[in-house]
């Protein structure tokens, strides 16, 4: 925790939040998904089996489950009495660092967490469901859901140490974070390696090894990885046609986007939306 405690307030930002709750899933329903967001979710009554990477895990009553960003998801759900039906309740979140890194991504996450912790994440989850019911929406409103939000990054990273990964981006990333923010503020216009490079202030060779040596992939697939983030987003947040989300998110054309989207994500953007309509789990 040393490290992180050296990040400044001001570069981690929840950029989105949102608790649901569902009580008719039918014992043995297999829901197959790619993780949009950070996922916390809990069993009310029954438990939830989840493959993922080739790590099988349960949760019981009072515990509960994480994934993050890009993570495949086999979920499995097993009522307390076989033929009945599971309840479940559950967090999505997203929680960026210097306005583009996906803070969670910078930990060994655990595929589920005991009733300890459990608890605690249940009864935060339950806390912002009744401020999402709230007819209020004023700053007193706002401030309890921003705590809410950083109440639970603070229970994950209580749960999960930094990865590897994780320990050797945090400590490039003061260097690194201009060139991150410059990503973000401009994935929907051109950008070249050139850009990147003048903006780290190192040559265009030099800069891809250094990116590539911290981030684990060239400049330009985090460019294209940013945009197909964004893309998800819109794709399960709006409305937008798809020819729409392709322009909003800087790709030349919808089958430019759809090639790139499923490279990425392993489905076209038409099956991502329906796989992750009303955002079940």
């Amino acid at each position: 925790m040393a490290v992180l405690d050296k990040i400044p307030q001001s570069a981690v930002s929840i950029v989105f939040m949102e608790a649901g709750t569902f009580l008719q899933f039918k014992d043995g329903y297999v829901h197959r998904k790619t993780a949009p967001c950070t996922i916390i979710a809990q069993p009310l009554l029954g438990r939830y089996e989840v493959n993922s990477l080739g790590v099988n895990s349960f949760s019981g009553e009072q515990e509960a489950f994480l994934a993050t960003t890009g993570q495949p998801l086999e979920i499995i759900h097993h009522a307390a009495n076989r033929g009945g039906e599971m309840h479940a309740h559950w967090l999505h979140a997203e929680f960026l660092l210097f306005t583009t890194v996906d803070f969670v991504s910078l930990l060994a996450l655990p595929p589920n967490v005991g009733p300890r912790l459990g608890r605690e994440f249940g009864a935060l989850i339950s806390e912002l469901l009744k401020l999402q019911r709230s007819p209020h929406n004023n700053l007193t409103a706002l401030a309890l859901r921003n705590e809410l939000g950083f109440r639970a990054l603070r229970l994950l990273c209580e749960a999960a140490p930094l990865s590897e990964f994780g320990e050797a981006f945090l400590r490039q990333a003061e260097r690194l974070a201009p060139v991150l923010s410059f990503v973000r503020d401009h994935f929907a216009e051109p950008v070249s390696i050139d850009d990147l490079a003048r903006v780290a202030r190192l040559s265009r060779s030099r800069f891809h090894s250094y990116f590539r040596e911290h981030m684990r992939l060239s400049p330009m697939d985090y460019v294209k990885t940013v945009r197909v983030k964004e893309a998800q987003q819109l794709l399960i947040t709006t409305d937008q046609p798809i020819f729409e989300i392709a322009a909003a998110t800087g790709f030349q054309n919808p089958y430019h986007f759809s090639r790139e989207f499923k490279a990425n994500t392993g489905v076209p953007p038409k099956v991502y939306r329906r796989q992750n309509s009303g955002w079940v789990v």
